[in-house]
């Protein structure tokens, strides 16, 4: 393994602290914590927006990083494992607690990312029409429950069951293509 370029590791480092932040920020403003300022988001999301694809996606004289195919196959694999706890309502939050149920759909499908997951080319337009389902129905939970932080809460809200139908719908539609292998780029899924 060829070592990186010392500007290389520290676009690395960068990105992925401000992606942290991004993630934390959007996190304590999901649950309602006043912790962290809109301004802290938006300077993240800022920081991010222009090296974020040199720092995920290779160059052209780097071999090692994965092509932004293939990024975006992985990415959809995590967002059909996302759709899984979404897909099983209030067992789904049970599972996986209402953090996770509801920031690892946000991890990979969002609109308040610098990438534009609606283009990917690894999606068909109706994957993309039915994530756009769970995903607005998942922020209008989110909107509407900021101050709830306990599993029984969530689930008392009636949120779940709300959304589980449209996930369930999203992940049927992705189902039947399949899943992407995460070392090759592919033009259908294969697994």
């Amino acid at each position: 393994m060829a070592t990186q370029r010392p500007h290389r590791r520290k676009l690395d480092m960068l990105a992925s602290a401000a992606t942290s932040i991004v993630l934390k920020a959007r996190s304590a403003a999901v649950y309602g914590r006043s912790g962290w300022p809109q301004r802290t988001l938006s300077a993240a999301q800022e920081c991010i927006s222009v090296p974020i694809r040199a720092a995920i996606f290779r160059s052209v004289d780097d071999n090692e990083r994965p092509s932004e195919r293939l990024v975006e196959q992985r990415m959809r694999n995590r967002a059909m494992e996302a759709l899984e706890a979404l897909s099983e309502g209030d067992s789904g939050v049970r599972s996986v607690g209402v953090g996770e149920y509801v920031e690892q759909f946000f991890d990979v499908i969002n609109d308040d990312i610098p990438w534009h997951w609606r283009d990917w080319s690894c999606f068909t337009p109706e994957e993309v029409e039915r994530l756009d389902e769970v995903h607005g129905l998942l922020k209008a939970a989110c909107d509407a429950t900021p101050l709830i932080d306990t599993d029984d809460d969530f689930i008392a809200s009636g949120r779940p069951v709300r959304i589980q139908p449209a996930a369930r719908k999203a992940l049927d539609v992705m189902r039947t293509r399949g899943r992407f292998r995460e070392d090759v780029e592919e033009d259908a899924p294969s697994e």
